[in-house]
């Protein structure tokens, strides 16, 4: 069941990465906060009947609500910072290294969870960074700008946190849902007093706010997939397979948003496939 739910992780996170680029690309980031607040919006609001009509849970739940500040941060770091890399950078190269979050969260469950170091873990990971390694000579021999590989990388670290936090959450007892729901409206309010204290405008074009619906429901769908997967699966499991959503995110940046096709994002695409293989 944890395999089944984290590939439905994998297909929401391929599609909304790819939206993600096209909101970068078309408001060039000036609209990247309002976009983010929107989609926190969004998913806190659909989070809330989850709890209340369909579980029938009460809407305070303390083991959550420890957790609920530290999500909130490790998220809106991770997401702006990939939101950010994404304004300038190709989707096919960032993403794929945002993603590979997950050798760091395997890295984390082996060292201090006691999952199994294996071989195979060893030669995927060293593969993953290669993919890194790769990426960045690529960029430097096409003249890409620098920042958006290195919001990806603190993209990808903060994601490792993420996940590791949201892995002790539910260890201790925290709920998929509550998670969900105080985790977004923390961040929902922030970006709200980040944008009044900017004077930048709350109201969105229509536009804006159809894609931060539709990324919405693909986060919903992406973060209680891979929630539940993780309260009874190692991460070393679902990791790797719900990260693995940088295959089709690459593939969609090449046919539908015309990304160009290089050595360094075709050897470090390759090198990622392969670890990935290797390490499960």
């Amino acid at each position: 069941m944890e395999k089944l739910l984290a590939v439905f992780g994998m297909s929401a996170n391929a599609v909304k990465d790819t939206l993600y680029k096209a909101v970068a690309r078309r408001d060039g980031g000036s609209r990247i906060l309002l976009f983010y607040g929107l989609e926190a919006t969004f998913i806190a609001a659909l989070a809330l009947p989850i709890i209340l009509l369909v579980r029938r849970e009460p809407l305070l739940h303390p083991a959550s609500l420890v957790f609920a500040l530290p999500l909130a941060a490790l998220a809106g770091l991770g997401y702006l910072t990939s939101l950010s890399s994404l304004v300038s950078g190709d989707a096919s190269t960032n993403v794929t290294i945002i993603r590979m979050n997950f050798v760091l969260t395997s890295a984390f469950a082996v060292l201090f969870r006691g999952e199994a170091l294996t071989p195979r873990k060893v030669a995927g990971t060293a593969l993953c960074l290669l993919a890194v390694l790769l990426f960045y000579l690529g960029s430097r021999s096409r003249g890409a700008e620098h920042r958006g590989i290195g919001l990806s990388v603190l993209a990808c670290v903060a994601m490792s946190a993420l996940n590791v936090v949201n892995k002790t959450a539910l260890g201790l007892g925290a709920s998929v849902a509550h998670l969900v729901l105080y985790r977004y409206a923390l961040i929902a309010v922030s970006c709200a007093v980040a944008l009044a204290g900017s004077r930048q405008p709350f109201v969105p074009t229509p536009r804006l706010a159809l894609v931060s619906g539709a990324s919405a429901v693909l986060m919903t769908v992406s973060t209680f997939s891979v929630l539940t997967a993780m309260q009874t699966g190692d991460l070393t499991l679902v990791m790797p397979i719900t990260q693995s959503s940088f295959l089709f995110t690459s593939l969609l940046s090449f046919l539908v948003l015309r990304e160009r096709l290089d050595w360094g994002k075709i050897a470090g695409l390759a090198a990622a496939v392969a670890g990935l293989v290797v390490i499960r």
